[in-house]
């Protein structure tokens, strides 16, 4: 069984089942993650929060909290369109100009974020990659946080969450767009408000959620229940063998040689496959 927490295709030729951010298939191999569930339940509590509360304290304009840059340049991108316009706060170690008082090696990190973002009106709340149905917990923490998130990740994301309640970056033709709908909001207290005032997830949205953890909950316990032959779902033969068992002895290596030796090792197999070319 593989189990992802980040935007990758399953690879049904290696393992029998995945869990991933993919949609369910026919065949019952792909398993839909709710591993954010309970944290996404905490959502429900905000909607009875009172705006002017919600504005109360928040004297900063956005945060942008990552440790890295290695993520898709998007997001490098929206962070320096935005800065252009007002400062943005980058809390994290990558383009960092703000002190940090939680660091991310904090025992619990995800409590930690919501108190950084709570100062700021919004957040910049863009995942690593653009991938459908791949939604982490950074527009949660935002929400969280009574911020209005400043999303761009999966195009989906509005099967999840309320559009009414974060500015949804795939709806805009350009970044520049973006800034432009986040300073009229920003300029415009009673738009801000009535953001937080909408629910973050809509009642049909909690719904369906709930119904993908309980099939998710039943076909885990149908899996590892059930005899091995039963839900064995590999296929067996030549190519898939082989295949196997060449990736098998690739994620062996080293990790300081994992990057030029799995290069060398994709284009083996792709000689292998494809030998005229």
């Amino acid at each position: 069984m593989d189990v992802l927490g980040e935007a990758l295709a399953p690879n049904l030729n290696l393992f029998d089942y995945h869990i991933g951010f993919d949609a369910p298939d026919d065949d019952g191999r792909l398993l839909c993650m709710s591993y954010l569930f309970d944290l996404r339940m905490k959502l429900k509590d905000l909607h009875t929060m009172n705006p002017d509360d919600a504005l109360c304290g928040k004297d900063g304009f956005c945060n942008y909290i990552y440790s890295h840059g290695l993520g898709h340049p998007y997001r490098i991108q929206l962070f320096s369109e935005l800065s252009a316009y007002k400062k943005v706060d980058a809390i994290g170690k990558h383009l960092n100009n703000t002190p940090c008082l939680i660091p991310r090696e904090a025992e619990d990190w995800l409590a930690g974020s919501v108190l950084l973002k709570k100062p700021y009106k919004f957040s910049i709340a863009c995942e690593n990659s653009w991938y459908r149905r791949y939604t982490t917990e950074k527009i949660i923490t935002s929400f969280l946080a009574c911020t209005v998130p400043v999303y761009w990740g999966n195009p989906l994301v509005e099967e999840e969450y309320n559009p009414k309640a974060f500015i949804n970056c795939h709806r805009y033709s350009s970044l520049k767009e973006v800034v432009a709908e986040i300073k009229r909001i920003d300029e415009d207290e009673a738009l801000w408000k009535a953001m937080m005032a909408e629910p973050r997830r809509l009642p049909w949205q909690i719904e369906r959620e709930q119904e993908k953890k309980d099939k998710f909950n039943a076909e885990l316990m149908k899996i590892f229940t059930s005899p091995v032959e039963h839900v064995r779902k590999r296929g067996d033969g030549l190519w898939m063998n082989n295949y196997r068992n060449f990736f098998t002895d690739k994620m062996t290596m080293k990790k300081e040689d994992d990057r030029k030796k799995l290069k060398s090792a994709l284009k083996e197999w792709n000689k292998r496959l494809f030998p005229r070319f």
